[in-house]
Parts: structure tokens; sequence; C-alpha cells
């Protein structure tokens, strides 16, 4: 049901909106909650995608979506994608903001469990 629901936003918005990045978002949320992180990637993903298409490939919208794409990548034991995202989440927050900025220090955080592996 809520895929449908979300096929229908995409067919009233036309395309990629921040609405239904939102919702991606909560849906990804509560999936990896329930430790479903299969479907939980399939929403993140999706999220993910769509704010590519929506912002600079720089943004930080851009890099929180690929922080829960290799922190669940993590919980999947997908390593070597893991450390990928969360390094290129890592990377931009930093150039955004800075290093000891609180959005740099949890993808610093995730990308370090998942290289302790």
């Amino acid at each position: 049901m809520l895929k449908q629901s979300i096929d229908k936003a995409k067919k009233i918005f036309q395309g990629p909106h921040d609405q239904i990045v939102s919702t991606l978002f909560s849906m990804g949320k509560v999936l990896s909650d329930l430790k479903r992180h299969e479907e939980a990637l399939d929403c993140y993903i999706q999220a993910y995608e769509m704010r590519q298409k929506l912002y600079p490939q720089d943004h930080v919208q851009v890099a929180e979506s690929m922080k829960y794409v290799g922190i669940v990548l993590y919980h999947l034991k997908r390593l070597p994608e893991a450390k990928g995202y969360l390094k290129q989440s890592f990377e931009i927050f930093t150039k955004q903001y800075s290093s000891d900025h609180p959005e740099s220090q949890k993808a610093l955080g995730a990308l370090l469990i998942t290289l302790k592996k």
C-alpha cells in the first residue's frame, strides 16, 4: 500500500519532489527500525536518486541520503559499498560545513564503525 502511495505521489508531482523524499526517508527509518533492511535500502536509494536530481552532487541533502544508504548497507554486511557511500557523505559534509560539524561527525562515526569490520 505504501509503495502504491509513493507511485501515486510521483505521478501527481510529475517527477522528484521533496515531499516524496521525506516520505521515503520516513518509510526507510521505520523499516530499518524493524530490521527490514532490504526494504529500507530500497526507500533510501529512491530518496538518494531523487535528491541527485533535485540538488547539486555536493549538496548536504545528497550527503544525508548517502549516509543513510551507507548505514543500511553496513547492516546488510555489504561493507565495501557501505564504506564508499559513507566516505563520500563525510567528504561532502566536511566540504559544506567543517570536519567538527555534528553532521560531519555523524558521518565520520558511521564510516569508522564500518572500517573496523
